[in-house]
Formats: C-alpha cells, structure tokens, sequence
C-alpha cells in the first residue's frame, strides 16, 4: 500500500475510492494481527492522504448467509466513520446504485430499488450466473445478468477473477 496503491492515487488526484465488497477475508473470525496491520498500513493511511471511502458489505464481510446484521465492517470500522461510509443496505447515493450482497433480509428491498431507481450506474456484491468464479470455473447458479440490464454499468466484486461482458465488470 504505502510503495503502489497510495502513490499511485495520489499522483492521480484520486481522494475517493469505493471498494466492492469482502474488505475482510474470514465470515466467521479476523486475525487481530492482520486487523492491527489493515488499520496501520491502509485505514490510517485513508485519514492521513484526506482520502474518502466508501464500502458495501460482501459475502465475507457478514457472519450469517440470510442477514447483513453482523458484519466486520460495521464492528470494526466505526472509529473510521468520518471517512469510511458502510452501505449495508440497497441504496442510492447521489446517482449511483449500491447494492451490499444480496440475502435473505434484503431480496426484496434490492428487486425493489433495481426496479425503481433511474440510475445507470450500479455497484454491487453479485453473484451473477455464467460469469467465471476463477478462471475456468463458471457460477452455475446465482442472479441471472438481465435483471441488471437496465443500468449502462454494472461494477461488482464478489468473484475473485477479473472479467466481463462489456456491461458488467468483475
């Protein structure tokens, strides 16, 4: 972080970032080593380059598969709330959709605002039929693609191989 990412942007002029979900890698646990080293080398380091972020919960973020209420972000983060935004639930925020993985407790209100919002631009935590998990290896089951095809740009984190459709970017 401190010899590409932070140098990179800030030779940019970047000062907001939004990540896409699975800020922390273990469901159930986090290493307070690793906590301890993400807060030094990247959370502290947002604060000290005046950098904005913002983050949607992922699969990996929360600690049960049908609700977003317990999730790593929310507990770990909230001293950071000056300069970190936590979406956990659908939203939009200026003119942009965001949408934290997709459960239980938050199906309908995500059918709801996909049908409803007049963005065209969406974020979010999909697991998408077709797309490949890691290389070579297609999701078989999940949301179906066209349900997203109203937006001009759909970005989404969630499998951890770089791919796209041309409308929807992994």
């Amino acid at each position: 972080y401190q010899e590409t990412f932070f140098p990179t942007v800030a030779k940019l002029g970047i000062r907001d970032i939004i990540q896409t979900g699975d800020l922390f890698d273990r469901r159930k646990y986090i290493n307070f080593l690793s906590l301890s080293r993400a807060r030094e080398y990247f959370f502290h380091s947002l604060y000290d380059q005046n950098m904005h972020m913002t983050t949607y919960l992922g699969n990996h973020d929360v600690y049960f598969k049908n609700t977003l209420q317990i999730n790593a972000p929310r507990l770990l983060l909230s001293d950071y709330k000056a300069y970190i935004d936590i979406i956990d639930k659908p939203q939009t925020v200026g003119d942009i959709d965001f949408f934290p993985w997709i459960c239980a407790d938050n199906q309908a209100e995500t059918n709801k605002l996909i049908k409803e919002s007049k963005s065209q631009i969406a974020f979010g935590h999909f697991e998408l039929t077709g797309f490949e998990m890691d290389a070579g290896v297609p999701c078989l089951n999940g949301m179906n693609r066209e349900e997203l095809k109203k937006y001009e740009m759909v970005i989404t984190g969630h499998f951890h191989h770089r791919s796209s459709d041309g409308h929807i970017f992994y």
